[in-house]
């Protein structure tokens, strides 16, 4: 018999981190049809069967052989047993309202690295080339611009290499009043003020870095460092962060873009205590 050791791993998934496989699970692999050759004394097929089904006699110790190897719990010849997974669903999938498919592929596309680099490039031209970066409709929202004073022109720079699309946004908005939002399938640049009337709202399971009562208040902090923290009820803005000490989870009500910071705060801790724990295992 061969024994292999899964390990932990995490993929993005819609933009997002899901663990995936389970930890230190011990698997055994039976090679099932050498064992059935050895006692049925060979005789497969040829052609594409060969392999699948034992001549004559033979399919009845086959057959047998198979049931006794799933009743082992054990899998077959070709057949790898599928890893448990675990059902807690990503962040962004805890959505109210509930993301559509549409706009679910906008955020998987904002989560692709790219190289962005403006030179006092104007605001309707930095839009043509996100459009092109994203793969999906970017639209500039000038009458919110308007309405707040803000030249629809206005020049952009930043200069970020292989990062999330969204990473570089952001830098590109830092020391403007613009901000983004997802919505019908598409990317629309508009005021951070604009964004404040269309909070959404997600809940973040976090039993994995809410260990002790002691991280509770290390989390919200960090919660409300990475959104601005001018934006929270606490400091007179209309955001909220609501805890669930029981299930070990975090409810924020907030603009997206300040909830995609979150998302990759968390997605940055994650993958810093994994790193810590495969050290800590050599």
């Amino acid at each position: 018999m061969l024994r292999r050791k899964t390990s932990r791993s995490e993929v993005l998934c819609h933009g997002g981190l899901r663990p995936s496989a389970m930890v230190g699970e011990q698997r055994t692999v039976v090679p099932v049809i050498p064992f059935l050759q050895g006692l049925s004394g060979g005789g497969m097929r040829s052609g594409r069967f060969r392999r699948a089904v034992p001549n004559g006699p033979t399919t009845a110790v086959f057959v047998a052989g198979l049931l006794a190897c799933w009743l082992a719990g054990t899998p077959s010849y070709g057949q790898a047993k599928a890893p448990e997974r675990e059902t807690r669903q990503h962040p962004l999938l805890i959505c109210t309202p509930p993301l559509s498919e549409a706009d679910r592929a906008v955020f998987v596309a904002l989560h692709r690295k790219q190289t962005v680099r403006f030179s006092k490039t104007p605001l309707p031209k930095a839009v043509e080339t996100l459009e092109k970066l994203l793969g999906k409709e970017v639209v500039l929202d000038r009458a919110a611009l308007e309405r707040e004073g803000l030249d629809p022109a206005v020049p952009l720079t930043v200069d970020c290499k292989k990062v999330p699309l969204e990473v570089a946004i952001w830098e590109m908005f830092r020391r403007t009043r613009l901000d983004y939002r997802v919505h019908d399938g598409l990317l629309e640049i508009t005021t951070r003020n604009e964004c404040m009337k269309h909070l959404v709202t997600r809940t973040y399971p976090l039993d994995d870095l809410w260990q002790v009562d002691e991280d509770y208040g290390k989390l919200r902090d960090e919660f409300h460092e990475a959104a601005g923290l001018s934006d929270w009820d606490m400091y007179g803005g209309l955001a909220t962060l609501k805890p669930d000490k029981k299930k070990r989870a975090f409810t924020i009500r907030h603009t997206q873009s300040s909830q995609d910071k979150i998302l990759r705060m968390l997605i940055i801790k994650r993958t810093a205590a994994r790193k810590a724990k495969e050290a800590a295992k050599q």
